[in-house]
């Protein structure tokens, strides 16, 4: 597994990562929102 943290994305791979490719996962949609525990 491999976090990009200022993209909001982690790629991951379905297996050993030198023998298989990796795919990202985005959570763009679901980072967007303001935290319920910011509210006053």
């Amino acid at each position: 597994m491999i976090m990009d943290l200022d993209e909001r994305t982690v790629w991951l791979s379905d297996g050993n990562p030198c023998l298989h490719p990796h795919r990202p996962l985005t959570f763009d949609g679901l980072l967007d929102k303001p935290s319920p525990l910011l509210a006053p």
